[in-house]
């Protein structure tokens, strides 16, 4: 899952990797710019749903797009990344509870 993803963005997406890989998610792009606060952008995606994990300044912008029903998911702000997750993790058709486990 990490091999897409610059270094930058798997240092603050750490925490939470394990938990994303085993929702069966992939990297499919993950621009970061250091001269910009920091900001990136790390796309992710299942069989079922995309997500764009947007970092700007400190906080993190979650949008998601069904690609199985055309429907997307209202852009949603966090403060932290394990909430952020946890909304994933609710919209993820392989959520068990194992994957709160981490």
């Amino acid at each position: 899952m990490t091999d897409q993803l610059p270094c930058k963005i798997l240092e603050d997406l750490a925490p939470v990797l394990d938990r994303l890989k085993r929702l069966g998610l992939t990297p499919l792009a993950g621009p970061y710019d250091a001269a910009c606060f920091g900001n990136y952008i790390a796309m992710l995606s299942s069989d079922t749903i995309g997500w764009e994990i947007t970092r700007e300044r400190g906080q993190y912008i979650l949008r998601g797009l069904s690609l199985t029903q055309e429907s997307a998911v209202t852009p949603k702000v966090f403060h932290d990344l394990d909430t952020l997750v946890e909304v994933i993790e609710s919209y993820n058709p392989r959520h068990t509870d194992a994957t709160r486990e981490s």
